[in-house]
């Protein structure tokens, strides 16, 4: 069993070094004594790393199991229960552990790059029961969620004409589902107008996140300006359900939230209407129960 799940942890690891952009720079950032081989058998069936973009800044290992979740792959992130340790690899000093300490930053929060530093890592763990497809799949998985960028610096090497357009826009109304993209949209003071402008809460009133609740990518979202409408799908809702931006048909309240141990003042608008299901873990209550926080 450990021979099994050694080989597979090795191929990942040389699989995952072996990454590139387009300039030439690594994908992958592996932390252990990676590049001992004699060593390989003593590592254990464990891969800890982080991925960086093309310019060198890092993705957050938050971002990474999110999008790994989607694609039905289940990873750990974070410092693992050492704390010591994950400060040591990812070169966080005395002062950046206070720093982030008072930034509010605690385990399991969604805070996974501070001040241009990761304060966590992502984790692939073989079993007894893992395969090469289940290898192979992750690395199919940080290979093609870099394809854009090697392409975007493939041209820009080989095309004389180096200016860049913006394709198109993507607009998340309620934070950790799905959004939708636009060719054009109107700012708000806060950015893009109705972006991240609902969040979901359980029936209990907990806020939740995809974190929490990985179903939530699977709710997607539109905004229909012209109608002033916001629809949102879900696969455990038969019928989809149209929200107006701006009616009367809701009641509303201001309410203090703390949220990653940080509190702010929001506008609750709970919405008057049945309850419909949009999954086991949270719905749209009239009652006032659960349902949709305007943030």
């Amino acid at each position: 069993m450990s021979r099994h799940t050694a080989s597979l942890a090795l191929y990942t690891r040389k699989m995952l070094l072996a990454l590139r952009h387009g300039n030439g720079s690594s994908v992958c950032i592996l932390y252990g004594r990676h590049n001992s081989m004699e060593l390989c058998h003593e590592m254990g069936p464990i891969v800890s790393f982080n991925l960086k973009r093309p310019d060198g800044s890092w993705y957050g290992c938050r971002e990474v199991e999110r999008l790994a979740s989607l694609s039905g792959i289940q990873l750990r992130t974070g410092c693992f229960c050492n704390p010591g340790a994950c400060a040591k690899y990812l070169g966080l000093s005395h002062l950046d552990l206070i720093s982030n300490t008072e930034a509010g930053h605690v385990c399991w929060d969604d805070q996974d790059i501070i001040n241009g530093k990761p304060v966590g890592a992502v984790r692939v763990s073989f079993g007894y029961m893992s395969t090469y497809e289940d290898a192979k799949k992750f690395i199919d998985f940080v290979a093609n969620g870099h394809l854009l960028s090697l392409l975007l610096a493939g041209l820009e090497r080989d095309s004389l004409d180096t200016s860049y357009c913006l394709k198109s826009i993507t607009i998340y109304p309620i934070k950790s589902c799905g959004g939708f993209s636009a060719q054009s949209w109107p700012l708000s003071n806060n950015g893009l107008k109705h972006d991240r402008e609902w969040i979901l809460r359980s029936l209990s009133g907990e806020i939740l996140t995809l974190k929490k609740v990985p179903e939530m990518g699977h709710i997607s979202s539109f905004i229909d300006l012209s109608q002033g409408m916001l629809f949102v799908e879900s696969p455990r809702c038969k019928e989809r359900l149209q929200i107006r931006l701006e009616s009367d048909d809701y009641y509303g309240s201001t309410e203090d939230i703390e949220l990653h141990r940080q509190r702010g003042r929001v506008k609750a608008r709970m919405l008057d209407l049945e309850r419909r299901e949009l999954g086991e873990h949270y719905a749209i209550d009239g009652s006032g129960i659960g349902g949709f926080m305007w943030v």
